[in-house]
């Protein structure tokens, strides 16, 4: 029996989860539902419950993936909790879409792909340029060989508004990583994705803080 509604269960609600997320799962209207939100903070779960319309508020996200009336959960923490909570998400039986990156080393993305195949669920990095209307005509562009065989390329990230200011973002203990982690997982997943993902021979990168230490505006 096919259900009318997927239900949604969202672990992090800050920022991230506030904007692109609920506002997606709104944008689908009928197919979709939030029926749950969890952070460690109770006042921004309730937050979040009340801009989405989900019954429960929790704490623990392990409380959350265990409600059976969750189909997919939608993670939106600290990178250093992507993987505990897309490893229990699963365990739980349940879909998961997780805000890039997926984890913070190649070992943890690993278990996590073994882990969703072995379960048969689905298993999500939310790269969303992938689907931007300039990124998909550019897919076909290249798919279609107009600029023959690509064997080499350059991404470039400029943050120009603002810092990013949740510890979330700043300190590399929960981050994993430093611009790389923020906006240029963005930038090397779109380019990946537009010439095939091929087999790296090369690698270089680059970040500099040009303005945002030392002096006064």
């Amino acid at each position: 029996m096919k259900k009318d509604k997927l239900k949604i269960g969202i672990i992090g609600c800050g920022g991230i989860a506030h904007g692109p997320h609920a506002k997606g799962w709104e944008e689908l209207g009928e197919t979709a539902e939030v029926v749950a939100v969890c952070d460690v903070r109770e006042e921004a779960a309730q937050s979040l419950a009340n801009k989405t319309g989900a019954k429960k508020a929790l704490t623990d996200f392990n409380e959350l993936v265990s409600l059976d009336e969750i189909d997919a959960v939608d993670i939106c923490t600290p990178n250093k909790f992507h993987t505990p909570a897309a490893i229990a998400a699963l365990n739980a039986g349940k879909h998961v879409l997780c805000e890039k990156p997926l984890a913070v080393s190649t070992d943890e993305v690993k278990q996590l792909g073994e882990l969703a195949d072995k379960k048969g669920l689905l298993l999500m990095t939310a790269q969303h340029m992938r689907y931007m209307p300039m990124s998909l005509s550019l897919k076909r562009f290249v798919d279609d060989g107009a600029i023959g065989n690509p064997y080499h390329s350059r991404v470039h990230a400029i943050r120009r508004n603002l810092l990013p200011i949740s510890p979330g973002f700043i300190d590399s203990s929960l981050s994993g990583g430093g611009p790389c982690m923020d906006i240029g997982v963005h930038c090397l997943d779109a380019c990946m994705w537009l010439m095939g993902f091929p087999k790296p021979v090369k690698v270089t990168g680059v970040a500099r803080t040009n303005f945002a230490k030392g002096h006064d505006i």
